[in-house]
């Protein structure tokens, strides 16, 4: 259920991240977001943990979109599923510029008689 609220939040994009949006305890309470659940997930060093699962509206490239976000203490991670259909491209560098670009949709091959 949305509440409202809105915050922008800065996120660090990870590629290895296959949710949406993984945020820390302080932005959930801030945003009074809803449990949903939890979920389980393997991390870099292979070890599982289990984390809460909230709801949540964002806007993305101008649109809404109803989202699921994860919790975990640590910075807030901007992962693949919110990425999907975009051209990630970054220079890799001290504060390189990260660019996102909407990509056109796929064309389906036309059948042939």
């Amino acid at each position: 259920m949305p509440t409202g609220l809105e915050r922008r939040v800065p996120c660090i994009v990870d590629t290895g991240y296959s949710g949406a949006l993984l945020l820390p305890a302080n932005a959930i309470e801030y945003l009074r977001l809803s449990l949903v659940g939890s979920d389980r997930a393997e991390l870099a060093d292979g070890s599982i943990i289990e984390h809460p699962v909230f709801e949540a509206l964002v806007e993305w490239d101008g649109i809404e979109r109803p989202i699921e976000i994860d919790q975990a203490d640590t910075a807030p991670l901007l992962g693949t599923a919110l990425l999907r259909g975009y051209e990630l491209t970054a220079q890799m560098r001290p504060h390189g510029k990260v660019t996102l670009r909407k990509m056109p949709p796929k064309r389906r091959a036309r059948k042939r008689s």
